[in-house]
């Protein structure tokens, strides 16, 4: 079945029937950790989780997307004191339900949009990308599993996927770990595979980083094709253990045995200089 690309805001797309990445990457720890979350209510978002939709709105969506969702809470305020507690009051009638950052957080967020408007990259290849914030969804054809995905901007004449991560360290070592530890060679494999059920072109994967602290470095990275296929073939693994997990009916947790483990290669490779 083809990809449908459609517009929805968040909560639509939360409501969707499919499995999107962020929960079909916690059959990586177990089948257990997956239904866990799947049937737990949706938990409120960590202060990085909250930075992270900020700059996403920020730079994706528009400043005026940004005053929409997100309110700055004045500096000074003593909830302690009476005076305090009421203008904290005022704060959160005004804030009329939007989410709210500290003023310290809302500057990170400033500071970091502009140092992506000041890179050349960056800002050429998001304009670019004249599909922000869509969704998409489709059919596994090996599996039958429905999914979907929200991939954070698209160009629908090249095909050209761009999704922006905010980093502690954009440093090349740094990326690398966690475009690993975070599984983010499978989460583009996952929307690649979605825009290749699409009538969209196969176009290049891009990962923008920008530092979340000064002076919030910009680096703009592709994968290898290494990444790419490990990529695939974990995304593969994940669909079809999520689909013998939903027709069986069972999400086992981790394996009641004994089990041996072995160094990673990279302690290896370091022992034996």
């Amino acid at each position: 079945m083809g990809a449908e690309i459609t517009t929805v805001d968040f909560t639509e797309y939360l409501s969707l029937p499919g499995v999107n990445w962020s929960r079909l990457k916690l059959y990586g720890h177990s089948p257990a950790h997956y239904r866990l979350v799947a049937d737990a209510p949706p938990s409120p978002p960590t202060p990085a989780c909250l930075i992270g939709q900020a700059i996403h709105a920020r730079v994706l969506e528009g400043e005026a997307a940004y005053q929409e969702r997100f309110a700055v809470a004045p500096e000074g305020i003593d909830k302690r004191t009476k005076a305090g507690k009421a203008a904290w009051a005022e704060f959160e009638a005004e804030a009329a339900g939007r989410a709210m950052l500290t003023a310290d957080q809302a500057a990170a967020i400033n500071g970091m949009a502009e140092a992506i408007s000041k890179s050349k990259t960056a800002t050429k290849l998001l304009s670019r990308c004249t599909l922000r914030e869509s969704t998409l969804t489709w059919t596994d054809p090996a599996t039958g599993i429905s999914c979907k995905a929200r991939p954070d901007a698209m160009d629908p004449e090249t095909g050209l996927l761009l999704d922006l991560k905010s980093t502690n360290d954009g440093t090349m070592d740094a990326i690398r770990r966690d475009v690993a530890k975070r599984l983010y060679f499978g989460q583009l494999a996952f929307y690649r595979r979605g825009i290749e059920a699409s009538t969209f072109p196969a176009g290049p994967t891009v990962l923008l980083f920008v530092e979340s602290t000064a002076p919030h470095g910009v680096r703009c990275v592709v994968l290898d094709d290494e990444a790419l296929m490990a990529g695939d073939n974990i995304v593969e693994q994940l669909l079809t253990l999520h689909a013998k997990c939903e027709e069986a009916g069972v999400w086992p947790g981790y394996e009641d045995r004994v089990e041996t483990v072995s160094l990673p290669p990279w302690v290896t490779r370091e022992a034996a200089v």
